[in-house]
């Protein structure tokens, strides 16, 4: 599981107005998707954040996902990523809270950039 988010989106939207941020979330989902497995799944999961479930990825290969969309995200801006691996044993709410936790490390680390937990 990993959550995103683009790099500045509110600077993005107070520079450009709120229709180029719409816009941008658009485009992001449209490319992100074009990078995925037919088993993955994106959806917004709130504001410039979204959440991506990668069923039966291992380290290596959700890595590499991740970048490919880092690298796909459009008109320039970037993403930054928490991605965190199910231990077989935590509730699917503290999955996503630890995959958040990654997420403010990317940003607290430098941002556009993924932290893996």
């Amino acid at each position: 599981v990993a959550i995103g988010d683009l790099v500045h989106f509110k600077v993005f939207n107070d520079t450009h107005r709120h229709q180029a941020g719409d816009r941008l979330l658009k485009q992001a989902a449209a490319g992100w998707s074009d990078e995925l497995r037919a088993t993955d799944l994106l959806a917004r999961y709130g504001g410039e954040e979204f959440a991506l479930a990668l069923p039966g990825a291992g380290p290596g290969e959700a890595s590499e996902i991740v970048e490919r969309l880092r690298r796909a995200t459009p008109a320039g801006e970037s993403c930054s990523a928490g991605v965190v691996w199910w231990d077989g044993a935590e509730t699917a709410g503290e999955l996503v809270a630890r995959a958040d936790d990654a997420l403010y490390e990317a940003k607290r680390s430098g941002r556009a950039r993924a932290v893996f937990a």
